[in-house]
C-alpha cells in the first residue's frame, strides 16, 4: 500500500508540483490550495477578533466628524456675518439678505456650545478659567466631555 501511495504521489508531483514534507521518516504531499486557505482563515479570524475595537474607533470618528461639521457650519455663519456686518456698518450698503445673514450669525456668535467650548480647556495651551465655564454651563468641561462620550 505504501508503494502504491508513493507511485500516486509521484504522479501528482509531476502534474502539480505539490510541496513535500517529511514527518517521522514518512513523506507527505501538501495541497497548496488547502495551505493557503488555512492561512487566509487565520487572517480572517484575527480581523473578526478586531471588530469590537474597530466599531469603537468608528463611533469615535463619527462623533468627531459630527463635531467638526457643526463647527464648520458655525464658522461659516460667523464669517458670513462678519462680511455682512462690515457692509452694514462701514459701507452702509447692507441688503435684506445681509440682514438675514447677520441675524443667523448672531445666534451662533452670542449663543453657547458647551461641547465645543469644553474642548477649549484641553491641552497645555488650553483655557484655565474653569470657574467661568462652570458658571456659564453649570458643569466643568471634563464633565461635559464625559457626558458626550
Amino acid at each position: 500500500m505504501k508503494q502504491e501511495a508513493e507511485g500516486s504521489r509521484g504522479q501528482a508531483l509531476q502534474r502539480e508540483e505539490l510541496p513535500v514534507k517529511e514527518v517521522r521518516r514518512d513523506r507527505f504531499a501538501r495541497n497548496r490550495r488547502g495551505h493557503s486557505l488555512s492561512k487566509r482563515v487565520r487572517v480572517l479570524e484575527k480581523q473578526v477578533a478586531n471588530i469590537p475595537a474597530l466599531m469603537t474607533t468608528i463611533g469615535s470618528l463619527q462623533n468627531r466628524v459630527s463635531s467638526l461639521t457643526c463647527s464648520l457650519e458655525a464658522y461659516n455663519l460667523l464669517r458670513n456675518r462678519f462680511i455682512s456686518a462690515f457692509k452694514r456698518d462701514k459701507l452702509e450698503k447692507a441688503t435684506d439678505r445681509d440682514r438675514r445673514i447677520i441675524g443667523a450669525g448672531n445666534s451662533w456668535a452670542h449663543g453657547g456650545d458647551a461641547v465645543f467650548d469644553a474642548q477649549l480647556y484641553e491641552g497645555q495651551n488650553g483655557r484655565r478659567d474653569f470657574y467661568a465655564y462652570k458658571t456659564l454651563y453649570g458643569f466643568l468641561p471634563e464633565t461635559v466631555q464625559k457626558i458626550c462620550e
